[in-house]
C-alpha cells in the first residue's frame, strides 16, 4: 500500500471520530440550549419598568412633573420563549390597576401639588400567539 494513502486513510479515520466527538458535543449543547428554553416557557408576566408618559391617554404638559416618573407592573412582552418563529408572548388575562403619583408644576409654583390617580392594565397571564392575532389581544 502507497505510504501516502495509508496516512491519508488514517488522518481521515482520526479526523472523522474527532468531528465525531465534536459533534456529539454539539448536539449536548443543543438539547442543554432547547431545555433552557423550555424552561423560560412563555406563561408568567414579568415586571417591567414603564415610564409614566407611556400610561397617560394625554402626554403630560410641559409645566408637570410626575413622581415617581416610572412605576412597575407586569408585562408578557420578553416575558418567555415561544417555539414557534410566528409566534410572541402574549397577555391572556389581565387586571386594571390604579396608581397614584405625585404631580408637581414646574413653572407655576404657585399650584399646589397635587396626587393623581392613574390607571393602568396590569397583565396577569401569558400565552404564544401567532403575531397576526397580537392585534386583537388587550
Amino acid at each position: 500500500m502507497n505510504r501516502r494513502y495509508f496516512i491519508f486513510i488514517l488522518l481521515a479515520i482520526i479526523g472523522s471520530s474527532c468531528f465525531g466527538k465534536f459533534h456529539h458535543h454539539q448536539d449536548s449543547s443543543y438539547l442543554n440550549h432547547v431545555q433552557l428554553v423550555r424552561q423560560f416557557e412563555c406563561s408568567l408576566p414579568q415586571p417591567r419598568a414603564i415610564p409614566v408618559e407611556e400610561l397617560l391617554s394625554v402626554g403630560p404638559s410641559p409645566d408637570e412633573i410626575f413622581f415617581p416618573s416610572s412605576t412597575v407592573l407586569k408585562r408578557c412582552a420578553g416575558a418567555g420563549c415561544c417555539f414557534q418563529e410566528r409566534q410572541i408572548c402574549s397577555p391572556i388575562e389581565t387586571k386594571n390597576v390604579s396608581l397614584v403619583f405625585l404631580v408637581q408644576h414646574r413653572f407655576d409654583h404657585q399650584r399646589d401639588r397635587h396626587h393623581e390617580i392613574i390607571h393602568a392594565v396590569q397583565h396577569t397571564k401569558c400565552k404564544c400567539i401567532d403575531r397576526d392575532e397580537e392585534s386583537f389581544v388587550y
